[in-house]
């Protein structure tokens, strides 16, 4: 990220995102993301020089991939989906920071922009459909530059 001179951070990021595999309807489904992102950081609250709770907010662009596999009665692969993805973000975060480094905590709500469904084909049916509103958190490590 870039500190601004008011405080502000500004942060640009490429994200993968793999699911693995995982139940959907009676089969199973498998999920990607490649995005792009923005955010805009300010700082909310400063506990300590080493620990501080920016609020971040920002928005994700890319795509997303579904693939599945209904198993009952036989294994049946479906066609994979490509899908364009953009969602807005709110991203509070928890830092522990030195002059040089940071390890942030962050939580992530994600609002996507459209929804999309994805179906298993033969008989159709509902595999996995994009939530309103979706919550993950992660993990994020800098090193800063003179």
């Amino acid at each position: 990220g870039m500190l601004v001179g008011s405080g502000f951070e500004v942060r640009a990021a490429i994200e993968g995102r793999d699911t693995t595999t995982v139940d959907a309807a009676d089969g199973r489904a498998r999920f990607r993301a490649l995005t792009a992102r923005g955010d805009v950081c300010i700082p909310a609250l400063r506990i300590s020089a080493e620990v501080g709770l920016p609020i971040c907010a920002g928005i994700e662009a890319g795509a997303f991939w579904a693939e599945g596999v209904s198993s009952p009665p036989t294994v049946t692969f479906t066609q994979t989906s490509l899908v364009p993805w953009v969602a807005g973000l709110l991203t509070p975060r928890l830092r522990l920071s030195s002059r040089r480094a940071y390890l942030e905590i962050v939580p992530e709500m994600r609002v996507p922009f459209a929804r999309h469904e994805f179906l298993f084909e033969t008989p159709v049916r509902t595999a996995y459909k994009t939530p309103d509103v979706a919550f993950g958190i992660g993990v994020g490590m800098g090193v800063r530059f003179p």
